[in-house]
């Protein structure tokens, strides 16, 4: 898998007049300092919040949003993905301020996909150099598997806590049990967290280490620290793309192995879509009665039985079938605006076209499925987009992946990519 990057054309970077520090370096360290405070999360947040300077909770993020401006600014232009992108931000922003209950519902909705259109910005620096970020991915991975292993045996003092800011109560890290058994969110904000942190590393690390017997050491430490979160989701990902590298290995990574891939990712496509919303027309009532049954199936029922079926309830007239309810109409901005009906989707499909209309969720991720699956098939160098989007899919069906920062971040990148990639050929 060495080669798969080995003929990315290199970023011809541009430098600030007068200066040594460039574009990409300064898109580099703004991500890296984003991507350790999700990994450090839970320290983080509890000793700035301990010193008096909650706020700062925040400033990571809000350098991804000054960042992305001053590369727009800097360069004076913007690529026509991200003139279709703000388009619609800006469409939908505006429609959730006529439709939702508070005009700063959308607001705070566009606050919760700074990640997502900052990874579309820097994309092209990502993914045309990824060699500066090998050792910090690295970093990353250690600690966040570090802090699973330890909070195994410790519990940490962050876990359960809060701070209070602009007059609500802020969960640092989440303490929370499935079925008795406690769940692991290590030096991160929750179990899933932390988890989705480890595969996303692991994925990138596979094709950044030269080593065979490290990958194959990283990615067995990878699967055993998600296993221990206890996150099922992101376990069955990691199954998923498990058989991608022994498959792709076995079969010398030849045409016929990729299209029976592309093949299964359109199934959980159509399974990620289709199936939550047949439960607007068909009652499942799934019912576990062992334990094992009800540790592994009892949440994905919840979902089938209400979370689903209670978010596209949130449609209330045909204008909102359309258009959807407006950007932060599902999720987070719920819970700050309108607490009585705050629903987390738990599915990608679902979250989306609550915040757009179903019709136009489906299209948004057919065309970003199709167009990455197409690059895929015509080169093996499509290979570690294509991992990052069939991670994004099979997870984003019991989960909304927006709201998951780093997740959201690197599904933005996917997106960049795929549709860079069109525009280089």
């Amino acid at each position: 898998m060495n080669y798969i990057l080995a003929n990315e054309a290199r970023i011809n970077k541009a430098g600030l007049r007068g200066g040594v520090f460039t574009i990409s370096d300064m898109v580099r360290w703004t991500t890296t300092l984003f991507l350790f405070s999700l990994v450090c999360y839970g320290p983080y947040r509890y000793f700035i919040a301990k010193l008096g300077l909650a706020e700062l909770a925040y400033l990571p993020k809000i350098l991804l949003l000054i960042a992305a401006i001053f590369v727009m600014i800097y360069f004076g232009r913007v690529n026509k993905i991200l003139i279709v992108v703000g388009t619609v931000v800006a469409f939908y922003a505006a429609w959730g301020m006529v439709n939702l209950p508070s005009s700063y519902q959308p607001l705070f909705g566009v606050w919760v996909i700074i990640p997502l259109l900052y990874g579309l910005l820097s994309a092209q620096y990502f993914f045309n150099d990824p060699n500066p970020y090998k050792r910090i991915f690295i970093i990353l991975f250690i600690i966040a598997l570090s802090g699973v292993v330890i909070n195994a045996f410790v519990q940490f003092p962050w876990v359960g806590s809060s701070f209070r800011i602009g007059g609500e109560q802020i969960e640092i890290s989440r303490r929370w049990w499935a079925l008795g058994i406690s769940r692991i969110g290590g030096f991160s904000g929750a179990s899933f967290d932390v988890a989705i942190q480890l595969l996303l590393l692991s994925i990138c690390l596979m094709f950044f280490i030269n080593s065979g017997v490290i990958k194959i050491l990283l990615w067995i430490a990878s699967g055993v620290g998600i296993a221990v979160t206890t996150t099922k989701g992101v376990f069955g990902a990691y199954l998923i793309i498990t058989t991608f590298f022994i498959t792709g290995k076995l079969s010398g990574y030849k045409l016929l192995w990729r299209q029976f891939l592309v093949a299964i990712f359109f199934i959980n496509f159509m399974l990620l879509v289709f199936l939550p919303l047949s439960t607007i027309f068909i009652r499942y009532d799934p019912s576990f009665d062992g334990y094992y049954d009800r540790f592994i199936f009892e949440s994905f029922g919840d979902r089938l039985n209400y979370t689903w079926p209670a978010s596209f309830s949130l449609l209330h007239h045909g204008v909102e079938w359309l258009f959807g309810r407006g950007i932060g109409g599902i999720g987070t901005p719920q819970t700050y605006f309108e607490p009585t009906n705050a629903l987390p989707a738990d599915n990608l499909y679902v979250y989306l076209a609550v915040d757009f209309g179903p019709l136009f969720a489906a299209v948004m991720l057919l065309i970003v499925c199709v167009n990455t699956a197409w690059f895929f098939l015509r080169t093996n160098d499509s290979s570690l987009i294509f991992l990052i989007l069939a991670f994004v899919i099979s997870y984003g069906m019991v989960s909304n992946i927006i709201e998951a920062p780093m997740l959201s971040l690197f599904f933005g990148m996917v997106i960049g990519r795929s549709f860079q990639m069109g525009r280089e050929t």
